[in-house]
């Protein structure tokens, strides 16, 4: 049966607007400082990292500071430049990298310098919503994927078997409202149960006899009354493009600190603590809930992006030797280890005053 689908040519206009704009913005800014003849208007910015394109994001915010989690990767060049910036990532949100670039103030065009979030194409245009664990895909945005991305064979079957149109005018029998969605955020894979990319506030309706489809009751025809949705259930497996963290072999604090501890200082937001005799004995409790992941291959270069959050804790042995440990990257040894960046937050009393959370 042939479906009907939302016209292409709309649906690439509707998307491609904001980014044509962004586009002639961010290129009379770069033509000061490059040769804006390699330049094309309508380009959106992008990026390429370990096989994967990531262009500019819809909702363009350049942050003096770098966003907790990301770590300095390397440096690279934005399509139609050949100028390389620093790029930062984070294994925990692999759908984004950031740029560490020229940036002008929407109000006073006066340029600063600040992190710019790149996304995977994918998430510019595709719809996306989570239930009961499950990532479903809005099925007309299914006609386009195998032209931005690898499409695995069960999944462009599952798509192919789907009965409905795109967009439905009439319920079909069986479908049951189950929840709203709710909105958990630009440019990026929902992670909440009814999480969605767009559309939030809207009803979700599902047929036990047809898990692989979710319907979305939309009103946006007005007062010509709802529209329903058709989503899919997106892939069978997580991409290959999204697995960049290394499972790797993991370490407590407490193990990585020798015996015959003299002091211990903890240096962070811009302060030096040394802790006296109490503090130590809660301070090995912490290091006991304090875990490292050995960096893989790939995450060796990684370290904290300036303006990120860290903790370094300097521990002093009585035979006059010194260690340095840092969260939440930390090279000891010649090995990196990554630890959660909330548990920066473990040492926060000594530095702030407030209670200590021991984990």
């Amino acid at each position: 049966m042939k479906r009907d689908t939302i016209d292409p040519g709309l649906l690439r206009l509707l998307v491609c607007v904001p980014f044509i704009l962004l586009s002639i913005v961010l290129i009379a800014f770069q033509a000061g400082e490059e040769d804006s003849k390699t330049l094309r208007p309508t380009q959106i910015p992008s990026v390429e990292v370990k096989g994967t394109t990531y262009v500019i994001t819809s909702v363009f915010e350049g942050v003096s500071e770098c966003p907790e989690g990301f770590a300095h990767a390397g440096e690279i060049a934005v399509s139609g430049s050949d100028t390389l910036k620093p790029y930062y990532i984070n294994p925990d949100r692999p759908e984004w990298v950031y740029i560490y670039q020229e940036c002008r103030d929407r109000q006073t065009q006066e340029p600063y310098m600040g992190y710019v979030r790149y996304v995977e194409e994918i998430l510019l245009w595709a719809t996306l919503l989570r239930y009961q664990g499950e990532v479903y895909i809005f099925l007309n945005d299914t006609y386009y994927l195998p032209d931005q991305t690898e499409v695995s064979p069960s999944d462009q079957t599952r798509y192919d078997a789907v009965p409905y149109d795109s967009v439905l005018q009439e319920l079909p029998e069986g479908f049951q409202p189950v929840g709203e969605t709710v909105f958990d955020g630009d440019d990026l894979v929902p992670t909440s149960e009814f999480g969605c990319n767009r559309l939030p506030g809207q009803q979700v309706l599902v047929d036990p006899k047809e898990p692989d489809i979710l319907l979305l009751r939309n009103y946006s025809s007005g007062l010509e009354g709802p529209e329903y949705w058709v989503f899919v259930r997106f892939q069978d497996e997580k991409p290959k493009a999204l697995e960049w963290e290394a499972p790797g072999e993991t370490v407590l604090l407490s193990g990585l600190i020798s015996s015959g501890v003299s002091s211990v200082k903890v240096n962070g937001q811009g302060k030096t603590v040394e802790l006296n005799e109490s503090e130590l004995a809660e301070f090995f409790e912490i290091t006991k809930g304090i875990e490292y992941r050995i960096a893989g291959e790939e995450e060796k270069d990684l370290m904290a992006a300036p303006g990120a959050a860290t903790v370094t804790i300097t521990v002093q042995y009585s035979d006059g030797e010194s260690e340095q440990f840092t969260l939440p990257y930390c090279l000891h040894e010649d090995t990196m280890y990554i630890a959660p960046a909330q548990s920066i937050a473990s040492f926060s009393r000594y530095l702030t005053g407030s209670p200590v959370r021991v984990p």
